[in-house]
């Protein structure tokens, strides 16, 4: 199953998908050499948002990438929020 981020999703077990769209931006790799942006995916947390500190949630809730799709692994059954967030 593939799903847009930044919605709430009813969620069947199993792994699944999210995808962004970045249009024109060019994200770089892990290593942070190469273009000019990243994404953080989460499930099941917020984002944190405080001042002069990273966008990193608990350990298991965010993945940092520099793809525009991440596949979660084995989510439980039930409601789960989906956010994702370009640095």
């Amino acid at each position: 199953m593939s799903i847009c981020a930044g919605r709430f999703y009813l969620l069947a077990a199993g792994d699944v998908v999210i995808s962004v769209d970045v249009g024109n931006s060019t994200l770089f790799c892990a290593d942070g050499k190469n273009g000019q942006g990243r994404i953080v995916y989460y499930l099941d947390a917020s984002v944190p948002t405080y001042y002069e500190h990273s966008a990193i949630s608990k350990a298991g809730t965010y993945a940092i990438s520099s793809d525009t799709a991440y596949t979660w692994k084995e989510v439980t059954p039930g409601e789960h929020p989906c956010i994702s967030f370009g640095e």
